[in-house]
């Protein structure tokens, strides 16, 4: 163990036995050296003690390579003092890449009225991963009136394990209505690949309704086919033989290991399968 985490560890076990002054003085023997982390815990004792030092330690762990120091001086300054008080800081944690410092530049910009940089903060977020970031870019373009860009997020977002994402596209069912909506209705949007709104329409299917989502599965593929699927099977209720062209499909499925929406789907089918629609999650592998 070299001496600065030496003093570090010293500093550690000093705090723990409550002699915040011995940890200080270990702590700044360390910094003095260059030491990140002992940089970033004299900043958090700042912290805790009321000090507004704790943010120059904060920023020079952060200098040191310590970027969890601009986080924590990012997360308390925009509790304390407002979003705007952030911004500098999430500034430093984007220019390493960082996906997270991206979308919370881009959602206070958006909130600030510059949409134009929110949404580029938050395309550079997204292209770096970050399911957030693709769930907020599908929630501002149907804000704005663009059904095919908030699908595209959302799909992209529900690939990357976005929970959230994955609740909007398919629903929650409401109350079973199974003859609540005109069948023309439900085709139409069968046609249209509009799993939402067919799932909205009404939460139970007859047998004409499902017979229309099963031809147009037949015409389906890739993501628009898992989430007919998911529209069809997403119930703890038995479904009559008109559905088995559906469930058939959804065992069939191959989906690679990170298709969360995929497999889902396919347990679906299987759970049906097995009669037991209820207990979907027996049956993802």
């Amino acid at each position: 163990m070299n001496q600065d985490a030496d003093a570090v560890t010293r500093a550690k076990a000093a705090a723990g036995s409550g002699d915040l002054d011995g940890a200080k003085r270990l702590l700044e023997e360390a910094s003095g050296a260059g030491d990140g982390e002992a940089m970033l815990l004299l900043g958090n004792l700042a912290y805790r003690a009321g000090e507004p030092a704790a943010y120059d330690w904060w920023d020079r762990a952060g200098a040191a390579g310590l970027t969890v120091g601009w986080r924590h001086a990012a997360v308390q300054a925009g509790r304390t003092e407002g979003l705007a008080a952030a911004v500098p800081w999430w500034t430093k944690l984007a220019a390493t890449q960082d996906a997270e410092a991206m979308y919370h530049l881009g959602l206070t910009a958006y909130q600030s009225g510059d949409q134009e940089a929110g949404r580029r903060w938050m395309e550079q977020s997204a292209e770096l991963g970050l399911g957030d970031a693709m769930f907020t870019l599908g929630h501002w373009a149907g804000q704005s009136g663009d059904p095919v860009a908030n699908r595209t997020w959302w799909i992209k977002a529900v690939r990357a394990g976005h929970q959230d994402a994955m609740a909007e596209l398919v629903g929650e069912p409401p109350a079973a209505r199974r003859d609540a909506a005109d069948l023309a209705d439900v085709r139409e949007a069968a046609a249209a690949g509009n799993v939402l709104r067919i799932f909205r329409l009404n939460g139970g299917w007859n047998e004409d309704q499902l017979r229309s989502i099963a031809e147009a599965l037949a015409a389906a593929s890739g993501i628009e086919a898992v989430l007919l699927i998911q529209a069809a099977l997403l119930t703890r209720a038995s479904l009559p033989a008109t559905a088995d062209p559906i469930i058939a499909a959804a065992v069939a499925l191959e989906p690679a290991d990170d298709d969360h929406l995929a497999r889902w789907a396919r347990a679906l089918g299987r759970a049906h399968t097995a009669g037991k629609p209820y207990l979907v999650a027996d049956h993802v592998d």
